[in-house]
This record gives C-alpha cells, sequence and structure tokens, in this order.
C-alpha cells in the first residue's frame, strides 16, 4: 500500500554548514494558553538505542518530532505509538551510525511514519540490511542530508547542533567513532546525544575546547567499558545519564561506567529496568505521582519520579533542583588537589586505577601495594613498566592526582 504523503515541514539552507530550519505549516502557530510538552524520551526498544525528542513548547500548536536512532527491529513502533501524535508524522529521523542496533528499526519507521528527512554522516557498509533501509528511504522518497561537526537543526528557541564527527574523524571510518553526536540546547535545558562513541572521540571532543555540558546525557555505547571517561563525564557533568539497553553479552553497562556516573552524581536510568523513559524538559507537564510495585526506586529523594501507564517519567527541573542541593556542581568544579573526577592514586579502587593510561590489572595491583605516593611522579620505579615515555603519557592525560590528605 502506497503511504500517503504530507507536506514536508522541513527547509534546508546551505550556508558554510547546513542548518536545518524546521516548524509546524509555516510557523509555528501560537496558541495562549496551551500547555506545552517539550520531552525527551529513551526508547525502550531492547539492546539497541533509540531516542525521541519532542518539541511542543506552551502556546503552541502541534509538535515536532525528532527520531535518534531506531533500535534493532520493530519494537520501536509499539513505542512511538504510544508517544507520537496520531498524525504519523515524524519530522527528521538522524540514524548516528551504521550498526543494525542502531537503524534497524528505522526501516520500520520509514514504512509505516511520514518522515521529513533523514539525516546521518555518510558512511554506508556492504550488508544487506543496510541495502534494506536504503532502498526504503528511496521507495517512501525521504529525503537525506548527510551531516558533520558544524551542522544544526533549529527550532523557535531549540538547536540541535552536530559536534562530531569532523573530517579527521570520518577519515579513519571506524564506524562507532566516527557516529553524530548532537548537542541539544534550548530555554535552560541541554542534553548530549553520543551514539556509539568511545574513548577516542570523547577525547578529540575534550582537546578541542567543545562545550560539552549537558543536563542529560545519552550515555555512550550502552554504557560501555570502552566509553565514558572520567574526564568526558566531568566535562558534561549530567544530571540524568540515560542507558539504552537490554539483555546482552557485552557487559552493558560495564560496572566502571556505572561508578564513574554516580561519582559524579548523575541520576542513572536504564532503559532495561526502567523501561522507555521520559524527561520533562519543560516543566509545566502535570501528572500524578504514583507508587508502583512496592515504591519507586530512588536517587536522593527520588520524589521527581513516577509512572504514567508504561513510561517512566522524570521531571528535569526537579532533577536539578536535587543535583544542585548535593553540593556536587561544586566539588566537580573545583581546580584544586584531587578533583572529584580525577583518579586519587592513594584512594582509588583497582577499577579506577585501570582508567589510568598504561594501567592494566598488574599494574593497579603493584600501585595499591606501592601506596603512599607523595606525586603522581612517584609511581615511576615504584610500577614494572613505567618509565619516561609513559609517565608522560599518564601526565598528559591529566586524570591521575595524590591527594593531600
Amino acid at each position: 500500500m502506497t503511504k500517503e504523503k504530507t507536506i514536508p515541514r522541513i527547509l534546508v539552507l546551505i550556508l558554510a554548514a547546513f542548518t536545518v530550519w524546521t516548524w509546524f505549516g509555516i510557523v509555528a502557530e501560537v496558541v495562549s494558553g496551551r500547555i506545552g510538552d517539550t520531552s525527551i524520551y529513551f526508547l525502550d526498544v531492547g539492546q539497541g538505542d533509540s531516542e525521541l525528542i519532542k518539541l511542543k513548547p506552551t502556546g503552541t500548536r502541534g509538535e515536532v518530532n525528532i527520531l535518534i536512532d531506531g533500535g534493532r527491529g520493530g519494537e520501536i513502533l509499539g513505542e512511538l505509538e504510544s508517544v507520537v501524535d496520531s498524525n504519523k508524522y515524524i519530522d527528521i529521523v538522524v540514524l548516528t551510525h551504521a550498526d543494525i542496533d542502531h537503524y534497524g528499526g528505522i526501516v520500520e519507521v520509514i514504512n509505516r511514519y511520514n518522515v521529513g528527512l533523514f539525516v546521518w554522516n555518510g558512511q554506508s557498509i556492504e550488508d544487506t540490511s543496510f541495502m534494506v533501509l536504503q532502498s526504503a528511504l528511496k521507495e517512501q522518497d525521504v529525503k537525506t542530508l548527510k551531516v558533520q561537526k558544524g551542522d544544526s537543526i533549529k527550532y523557535l528557541d531549540y538547536v540541535i547542533q552536530v559536534i562530531s564527527p569532523d573530517t579527521d574523524i570520518l577519515a579513519k571510518a571506524d564506524k562507532n567513532e566516527s557516529g553524530v553526536v548532537l548537542m541539544f540546547k534550548g530555554p535552560r535545558v541541554s542534553a548530549l546525544f553520543t551514539g556509539d562513541v568511545g574513548f577516542a572521540t570523547e577525547m578529540v571532543l575534550l582537546e578541542s575546547g567543545t562545550p560539552l555540558k549537558a543536563d542529560v546525557l545519552k550515555v555512550g555505547h550502552h554504557g560501555s567499558k570502552n566509553s565514558s571517561s572520567p574526564q568526558f563525564i566531568a566535562a558534561v557533568q549530567p544530571v540524568i545519564g540515560a542507558i539504552g539497553v537490554g539483555v546482552n553479552r557485552y557487559g552493558h553497562p560495564a560496572e566502571t561506567v556505572l561508578d564513574t556516573l554516580t561519582r559524579f552524581g548523575s541520576q542513572i536510568y536504564r532503559t532495561d529496568i526502567n523501561g522507555t523513559i521520559k524527561v520533562v524538559l519543560e516543566g509545566n507537564v502535570p501528572w500524578t505521582p504514583k507508587t508502583v510495585g512496592g515504591g519507586l526506586a530512588s536517587i536522593f529523594t527520588g520524589s521527581y519520579k513516577s509512572y504514567r501507564g508504561d513510561i517512566y517519567t522524570v521531571s528535569l527541573s526537579e532533577a536539578k533542583a536535587e543535583w544542585r542541593a548535593s553540593g556536587i556542581e561544586a566539588l566537580l568544579n573545583t581546580k584544586d588537589g584531587c578533583a572529584l573526577w580525577r583518579v586519587d592514586l592513594n584512594a582509588a579502587s583497582k577499577n579506577e586505577l585501570m582508567q589510568i593510561r598504561h594501567i592494566g590489572s598488574a599494574r593497579a595491583d603493584a600501585l595499591i601495594s606501592a601506596r603512599p605516593f607523595t606525586s603522581v611522579e612517584g609511581i615511576k620505579g615504584k610500577v614494572q613498566g613505567i618509565g619516561e615515555a609513559r609517565m608522560r603519557d599518564i601526565i598528559d592525560q591529566d586524570l591521575a592526582c595524590v591527594s593531600n590528605k
């Protein structure tokens, strides 16, 4: 059956970088007194990633839907059914990278929804499933746009900036590391979507000076041990860390990542535990908190969380208030001694020590046995295999420190 096409709501302007302007109809119609529902949904699609940004500011009619990834298969359809208006329109679909657990469900979406624009990094793969996606885009006449660092998507007071990949990262053709990384910003809110990037891209972003602080973080690579470095999480300072994950054989999410997020005061939500998670960005959407199944799991007071049907709802404004009251922000931003994000050689656990360059299991044990140290440089000569070159790497990483306690 041929899908009915609606009038596109997308306009592409070619500047020094692409800017995609989205709107409902011609302009967003202002409607006095209309309550908004601007939220981010982390959709429960099993072991995969899929997020929906719904922009429905107070006082406007209609909504703009931006889908980031689609999980592995048809699971996404049931999730979208409960959160997208009945017009079956998704303005923009973003594919971060060509892994089946990110693009497989997009095929289902394209065949059942009207999609205004498909955005990706342009990296294709020789795979039958990916060819099915490309065929679906062509058959449904969906416009496509390749993006990289510097491009952006705008709607009213909201902007989604593409902060990675740059041309150098794309040239390396590493599927995960060259994925699209998005920074979403709106009035008093921000969110970072990192796809499956790992330490390498995180370090590029850190060293480039790209502003990374965000209220909400889509935790990289399903919480893989090879992503979410302490330096990166310290730069982001997420109030909420959301992990798209299901039953898997990879150890996702890694304990080291959960420990890092907890250490920095992030409130952790997981689709394998919480199901679909709704983070309310515009804080005037009322609901009645309900206790389900013996009580809500809580971080801090947990007063900002509730269940609405099958959707686990979190108020960002309330979560931010709890985070600030905890005093964690001041600890994160201290410049003296061992800041919270660093690894104290005299107090860190074995797993924390192993986040330092060149420190594996055996060297972490050796560090613990050789404590205490009076300086980071003091490990040279006390730990086998740490010579001048590796010592410079450790210093350059700027993660290890020695407390003054």
